[in-house]
C-alpha cells in the first residue's frame, strides 16, 4: 500500500514530534540568516492565501530575481502529516543570500512562515501544485510587480519551489529565465519512483511546458540527490523537441548540501 508523503526529507530531521521547532522558533531562525539590515519581511495578501515574502530592493529594479522555497516540513513521519510546513532548513531562501544583486525577492510556499486560517493540510501535500496555489503565486507577483514596477522576473525555485517556478514560468508572459536547483520537475514519475500515492489535486510541471520552449532554463541537479534524482529532470527535459534554451548541470550536492556555493559561482556567471 502506497503512502502518501511529500517529502522523505524530514526523517533526517525530525526525531519524534516534540523536538520539532515552534513556528515562532523557525520564523526567528529565517530572520537570524539575515547578514544584514537590506533585507526586508513583507506580508503579501491574495485572494486566496498570506505569502510570505523577503525583499532585497534598494534601486529602481527593471528585472527582479525571485526565489521560491521547497516544500519545507510537510511531513512528521512518512504516515503523519505535519501541522506547519515552515522549512527547517530553509535552503531557498540561502540560494537568495548568494544573490549578489539589490533586486531580489523570497516568496516562501503557500502556508509556510504564516499563520493563515484558510490554509489545510491538503495545501502542502496533495494540492501542493495545485491551479490555486498556483494562481495565488501569481498574484503575489502581480502585487510585487505593482509595488516596484520591474518589466519582467528571473525565477529561481528550489526543490518543489522548481515546480512553482516552471508552472509560473507557463503560465506569465513577463519571465526573462528559469533556474531549478533539486527541482520536482516530474512530479508523476517522482512519485512512481519513490513509490508513493499521485499528487492527485496538483499540476505536473513536465504537462505543462506549452509556453516555456522560448524561455532560457538553466537545471541544479544534485549527483548524490536522493529525494529528487537526475531522472526526474531527463524526463522533463524529454518532453520538448528543442533543447537549444535547455542547460542543466549535475552538481556534487544531495538534496539540501553542497547548493549554496555552487549557486554563488552560479549566479555570477548567469546573471
Amino acid at each position: 500500500m502506497k503512502i502518501f508523503m511529500l517529502s522523505f526529507i524530514v526523517i533526517f530531521f525530525v526525531g519524534c514530534s516534540k523536538n520539532i521547532p515552534s513556528h515562532e522558533q523557525r520564523v526567528k531562525s529565517l530572520y537570524s540568516l539575515f547578514p544584514d539590515n537590506s533585507y526586508e519581511v513583507q506580508r503579501v495578501e491574495t485572494k486566496s492565501y498570506s505569502f510570505n515574502t523577503v525583499h532585497k530592493v534598494k534601486k529602481e529594479c527593471s528585472l527582479i530575481n525571485i526565489y521560491f522555497e521547497g516544500d519545507g516540513l510537510s511531513w512528521i513521519t512518512r504516515s503523519i502529516i505535519s501541522s506547519d510546513p515552515t522549512p527547517l532548513n530553509p535552503v531557498g531562501f540561502k540560494l537568495m543570500l548568494e544573490d549578489d544583486s539589490f533586486c531580489s525577492i523570497y516568496i516562501s510556499r503557500v502556508c509556510q512562515y504564516v499563520q493563515d486560517s484558510r490554509c489545510s493540510k491538503r495545501d502542502w501535500t496533495s494540492h501542493r501544485f495545485s491551479p490555486k496555489i498556483i494562481n495565488a503565486t501569481s498574484e503575489t507577483m502581480d502585487q510585487i510587480k505593482k509595488q516596484y514596477n520591474n518589466k519582467s522576473f528571473n525565477l529561481i525555485g528550489y526543490s518543489g519551489g522548481g515546480a512553482v517556478a516552471v508552472l509560473l514560468t507557463n503560465k506569465r508572459k513577463d519571465i526573462k529565465s528559469l533556474v531549478t536547483v533539486a527541482g520536482n520537475l516530474d512530479t508523476d514519475l517522482w512519485t512512481t519512483y519513490h513509490n508513493i500515492s499521485a499528487l492527485n489535486g496538483s499540476l505536473n510541471p513536465s504537462h505543462n511546458i506549452k509556453n516555456l520552449q522560448d524561455i532560457q532554463q538553466y537545471h541544479l541537479v544534485g549527483t548524490n540527490d536522493r529525494i529528487i534524482p537526475k531522472d526526474i529532470i531527463y524526463s522533463y527535459i524529454s518532453k520538448f523537441k528543442d533543447h537549444s534554451k535547455i542547460k542543466y548541470k549535475l552538481v556534487e550536492a544531495t538534496h539540501t548540501k553542497g547548493w549554496e556555493q555552487y549557486y554563488k559561482d552560479f549566479f555570477k556567471k548567469y546573471f
